[in-house]
């Protein structure tokens, strides 16, 4: 049942992202919402597994309809000297949902699940209505010009493949982590609720540090800082297995989350980087398909792994990690030109202007 949302949004981000190039960002992103508020009312009222099952589909459908065109329009607005920042605010909002989600669903639960997921509906339907609100008409209603080989430019692909690379590898191990975390906190002896206290902290300080990241992804090379976030993931995913210690590793686990919280904004700058405006929302689906198909992957094929041994999901999924950020390097970096970035002032701590 989990896995489901994540298959259908593999299937249908790429698709979803090239529709949203022809009719435009807002109507994607208005129907994506609404997907995902009726999937919150199935949930509540599913009364067998099939159902259920099918319910999950339809909130894929939402997700893969929403987030393609989200994050083609971001490059629609912001400049390129300023994508790193406005890339972090996105990511900054994902991860405030998916730290704050899990209280307020605890919270929630005391009532009842159905009311766990009435709320989830309700934010969605409520997301639908800001939408038409907060996006320009101008840009929204704009569609982009249909693609050919004889009218537009083509796609940026040596670029394009080693963002797909730099993510593809440790989302492999992003995916076993959801499968094998809580199995290896147990596995400790902790609590459920200390298995949910270190998905909390893990993404509070990623949502403290990323206008600094952002920041940093429009004065710095984009592709060094993404690269560079993502070894350290895949490094500290070697040392976890050696550890006993539950406060030790919620303490590491802060660490982590600064590195990936530098990559987030710095790859996603870095994607939109000489890709035409009518072709972004191909691009943005293409890597978010291969961003959700490694994350099913490696959360699919973990639970086997830890049968074979505890640091097996880790093991794998870092060595996956560091395969690709390999070849992502390679397509970065040999043969490529240099990516320069214009000086910016000191950070300050403010948002976007």
């Amino acid at each position: 049942m989990v896995g489901a949302s994540l298959a259908v949004a593999f299937i249908f981000n790429y698709p979803s992202g090239r529709l949203g190039d022809v009719v435009g960002r807002r109507p994607m992103m208005i129907a994506g919402a609404l997907l995902y508020g009726v999937a919150g009312i199935g949930l509540a009222v599913a009364g067998s597994l099939p159902v259920l099952f099918a319910v999950r589909v339809v909130q894929g459908l939402g997700i893969a309809a929403i987030l393609p065109s989200a994050n083609a329009l971001v490059a629609d607005l912001a400049p390129e000297a300023e994508r790193g920042r406005a890339y972090s605010w996105i990511t900054g909002a994902l991860l405030a949902g998916l730290t704050a989600g899990p209280a307020i669903g605890g919270l929630l639960s005391v009532i009842g699940l159905t009311a766990v997921f009435v709320f989830a509906a309700a934010t969605g339907f409520v997301a639908a209505a800001i939408i038409p609100l907060a996006i320009p008409r101008v840009i929204a209603a704009q569609p982009g010009a249909p693609t050919s080989p004889a009218t537009s430019p083509s796609l940026p692909w040596r670029n394009i493949a080693a963002v797909l690379f730099a993510t593809g590898g440790p989302f492999v191990l992003f995916g076993a982590y959801e499968t094998a975390w809580s199995l290896f906190m147990h596995h400790l002896g902790a609590a459920d609720w200390v298995v949910g206290i270190t998905f909390t902290l893990f993404g509070l300080p990623f949502v403290l540090v990323t206008p600094l990241a952002g920041w940093a992804a429009d004065r710095y090379d984009r592709r060094l800082l993404a690269l560079a976030g993502y070894a350290a993931a895949c490094g500290w995913a070697l040392v976890y297995p050696s550890l006993t210690s539950i406060p030790l590793i919620i303490f590491l686990g802060l660490f982590e989350s600064v590195g990936n919280a530098f990559s987030a904004p710095a790859i996603s700058a870095q994607l939109m980087s000489g890709v035409a405006e009518h072709s972004r929302g191909r691009a943005q689906g293409l890597a978010l398909a291969v961003q959700s198909g490694s994350q099913a992957t490696g959360a699919l094929v973990a639970g086997a792994l830890f049968g074979m041994g505890i640091g097996m999901p880790f093991y794998v999924g870092a060595a996956a990690g560091f395969l690709s950020l390999a070849i992502a390097g390679a397509l970065f970096f040999v043969g490529a030109p240099s990516a320069p970035h214009p000086t910016l002032p000191p950070y300050t701590g403010g948002g976007p202007s």
